[in-house]
């Protein structure tokens, strides 16, 4: 009888530890073709990974998120954003964070209810991703004047 009771508490400390990590479905932007929705999708499941405690602990506490197209280095437009001149991207996609106004799980010195967080993910070269506010709920220190870079070389393959 020990053993039982034992087992089944084992099995429920077990259980509390291996808590589901909530995958948020992004709403993509409908102007993208089918290679670049692809490229979206690869390019927002390394964001998944990197951006943590966000993506991981307090997903509860996202009202939505967007992705779109970026800058494109060989567009009519060229490069205009600075990442193309700095990091070399030829490409970018772009996520939209919306932290709800009532937050339940991220903490609260952060100050992050309310807000739209804005990251970029690009490549192919310096493959990366920059964070404009809140970096703290990516696991990064802030950086006072700029944004903070995470050079990831898995988004190499955004060219398209």
């Amino acid at each position: 009888m020990k053993k039982i009771i034992f087992l089944l508490f084992f099995v429920l400390i077990i259980s509390a530890c291996m808590k589901e990590q909530k995958v948020i479905e992004p709403i993509y932007d409908n102007s993208l073709n089918q290679t670049q929705l692809e490229t979206a999708k690869k390019a927002y499941a390394i964001f998944c990974d990197v951006c943590k405690p966000l993506m991981s602990e307090y997903t509860d506490d996202i009202e939505w998120i967007k992705i779109e197209k970026g800058f494109d280095r060989n567009s009519q437009y060229g490069c205009l954003d600075y990442r193309c001149r700095d990091y070399g991207w030829d490409k970018e996609y772009y996520i939209q964070v919306k932290i709800k106004e009532n937050t339940s799980v991220t903490p609260g010195e952060l100050r992050a209810w309310g807000h739209t967080l804005h990251y970029y993910l690009g490549g192919p070269k310096n493959p990366g991703i920059t964070i404009g506010k809140k970096p703290e709920l990516c696991g990064r220190e802030r950086v006072k004047s700029n944004d903070v870079y995470i050079s990831d070389a898995r988004l190499s393959f955004i060219n398209n």
